[in-house]
């Protein structure tokens, strides 16, 4: 009934895609309108990912390049159903043909992205984590091999000298994989969820939303061909996936980051106390010879660097140290050599 459902989706599409575009051909301002909803989308997705897209602070992150690139193939796909509307007001049916080359290469390329920063974000090492996986790599190759056919022989579009455009079978089934594409992600995420809590919960839930927003939008998107649907629901997820999700996961990093320099310094803390003890004489509270011996090979390191230096060494002695032991007790001796220490810092 599923597959029925959308097999039907997917004819009335076919017979509302030339539809869209003679509409568009009346309708300057339809053109304009339509074009404008995919470059109010580029300004946004460049500002709220930037850092992502730009940036280069998280090497060897699997799920950072695969966020990346399904972001950068995002920004293709929009720019490419941008200037469809101002190629087709031209009438330039060369144009036409590459934009919606490229669109159909920044499609599949989406899709394959997404599957990988899913499974990579997931870590869950299952039979169908495994599947989706492989099998977006293989409908992004069927897509890139239909592309190249196409130039010969009409598989997925054909542009007439007119510059109308006409879906061909081979469209139709890349519709309807994708479609089971974002599905499957999200009913794998929505399944992972569910064994999990707390903050990390939350975020497989927004992924897995995602995945049923895109394949709502796609499927609206057939009944509706002259609303950008499309476009629509990846900058609602891709909004959704940056707040509730990477800058989520950002906040996260930073309070471990916190919890690590706190750690740090509580260590530093713990060893300078540490060494104080080892280099200070526990009767006079003065540093005693492990803390000379430390001193002097700093100095002459130092001298033998020739570093510009200006020091003095002094040696001072305690008279009648003895005589007070014998006389009055250790403990008044201890209290002299306390009281000399107090007046050579001094």
């Amino acid at each position: 009934m599923f597959i029925a459902w959308h097999c039907a989706i997917i004819k009335i599409h076919g017979n509302l895609v030339t539809t869209r575009y003679y509409s568009f051909a009346n309708r300057k301002e339809s053109i304009l309108s339509y074009s404008l909803v995919s470059l109010l989308a580029i300004a946004i997705q460049l500002m709220i990912s930037h850092e992502i897209l730009f940036g280069n602070n998280k090497k060897n992150d699997p799920v950072h390049y695969a966020y990346r690139g399904f972001l950068l193939s995002v920004l293709v796909y929009y720019f490419t159903d941008a200037m469809w509307g101002f190629f087709y007001d031209l009438r330039s049916v060369k144009l036409i043909y590459a934009d919606t080359a490229v669109y159909f290469a920044a499609m599949a390329a989406s899709v394959l992205f997404w599957t990988q920063c899913v499974v990579y974000n997931l870590e869950e090492k299952s039979p169908l984590g495994k599947f989706l996986f492989y099998i977006g790599r293989i409908i992004f190759a069927f897509q890139l091999v239909a592309i190249l056919v196409n130039f010969y022989y009409p598989i997925l579009f054909s542009v007439d000298e007119s510059g109308a455009y006409h879906a061909h079978s081979a469209r139709y089934a890349t519709l309807f994989v994708q479609v089971l594409m974002f599905l499957l992600t999200s009913v794998y995420t929505l399944s992972i969820a569910n064994k999990t809590e707390g903050r990390q919960k939350r975020r497989y839930l927004i992924v897995g939303l995602f995945g049923l927003i895109m394949s709502l939008t796609v499927g609206v998107q057939v009944l509706y061909p002259l609303l950008p649907l499309y476009a629509a629901g990846l900058l609602l997820g891709n909004c959704m996936i940056h707040t509730f999700v990477v800058q989520d996961q950002k906040a996260e990093y930073l309070r471990e980051l916190e919890k690590m320099v706190q750690i740090d310094q509580r260590k530093d803390i713990e060893l300078n106390s540490a060494k104080n003890l080892a280099f200070r004489d526990s009767l006079t509270g003065v540093k005693n010879k492990h803390a000379y011996i430390e001193k002097e090979s700093s100095l002459n390191q130092m001298i033998n660097e020739k570093s510009e230096l200006q020091f003095a060494v002094a040696s001072c002695d305690v008279n009648g140290l003895k005589m007070v032991n014998d006389t009055l007790g250790h403990q008044a001796g201890d209290e002299l050599l306390r009281s000399a220490c107090k007046q050579i810092c001094d």
